[in-house]
């Protein structure tokens, strides 16, 4: 598999922000036996670039080694290599959800390092290791789920022109794949507010003043929440009564007013129908249209598979 070609040059602008660190060398000689070399690198780090922060430099270093194909870092050796860039026990999680989220962008949303991302997150607040050498208290361990949660649930995400580029088309659907990890491996309790809306305004409207590549990450953004979390999100629509007011979600269906209300079986049904629309219509691009027949034939199954007769 091809190695992943990372950055953080958009954080750069973030550089001067007062967060205290360990010092660089002090950082590369604690995690030498985990990361003993930065094969993705051109040349080893010797320094913290001009511009960045030296946290956000040290902690993208750990994450991209962790994310290569080749890479035999563990995910709890990750999230120690990570704390190992804060002095003592003064762990800045914000600093880690922003890089963490960077990556989620720059990574394709079919590889599998999009997992493996989802589930460092996971193993960062549970994990022994963690426990006993970071000293989150169980406030700060809350704080650090709660920013990530807000963070996720961008009431603002959506594709953009390539002139934009915090959410270009690629990186939209990118983010919204690990999104859909993040909700299939367990960190938060169900919610459907951010996943729904995106499906919601992806296929019940037609986009057609879009650009092409817009219209179609609109439906490649839709179908990553089915393809990671597809039975995930059947059981909310399946139980619409467990949602709280907030993950209610608006109708944008053309022609009728907008208004909060539960999750009914047949709106998933509307979603499939739209996918098979897509998938068999060439004004799409051909990966567009793949991925929605992929999208469209797992609503399907299940659909048929999950509902019992009580």
């Amino acid at each position: 598999m091809v190695t992943l070609k990372l950055n953080i040059d958009a954080l750069g602008d973030l550089g001067n922000l007062d967060r205290q660190a360990n010092t660089f060398s002090s950082f590369l000689s604690d995690i030498r036996t985990k990361v003993p070399r930065f094969k993705w690198l051109s040349t080893p780090p010797t320094a913290v670039p001009e511009g960045f922060h030296a946290l956000h430099y040290m902690i993208f270093l750990v994450f991209c080694d962790f994310l290569q194909p080749e890479s035999s870092l563990s995910t709890s050796d990750a999230v120690n290599c990570i704390l190992k860039a804060f002095p003592g026990h003064e762990v800045d999680y914000g600093a880690i959800i922003i890089v963490c989220l960077e990556l989620a962008a720059q990574i394709p949303y079919h590889h599998p390092s999009q997992q493996k991302l989802a589930r460092l997150l996971w193993c960062m607040g549970r994990s022994t290791e963690r426990l006993n050498q970071g000293g989150w208290n169980n406030g700060e361990l809350e704080a650090f789920y709660q920013t990530l949660g807000i963070d996720l649930t961008d009431a603002n995400l959506q594709p953009r022109e390539e002139s934009d580029p915090e959410y270009s088309s690629d990186r939209f659907v990118n983010y919204v794949a690990f999104v859909a990890n993040v909700l299939a491996i367990g960190i938060f309790r169900p919610w459907s507010r951010t996943p729904l809306s995106i499906l919601s305004r992806a296929l019940e409207r037609r986009h057609n003043e879009e650009t092409p590549e817009v219209r179609d990450a609109w439906v490649l953004g839709a179908a990553q929440l089915v393809l990671w979390h597809g039975q995930g999100l059947f059981k909310l629509v399946l139980s619409p009564e467990d949602l709280v007011e907030d993950d209610k979600v608006p109708r944008w269906l053309v022609g009728e007013p907008e208004e909060h209300g539960p999750i009914e079986l047949e709106r998933w049904v509307l979603w499939r129908d739209r996918f098979n629309e897509v998938a068999g219509n060439e004004t799409y691009g051909a990966e567009c249209r793949d991925v929605a027949k992929k999208a469209a034939e797992i609503m399907d199954v299940i659909k048929r598979s999950m509902l019992f007769k009580v």
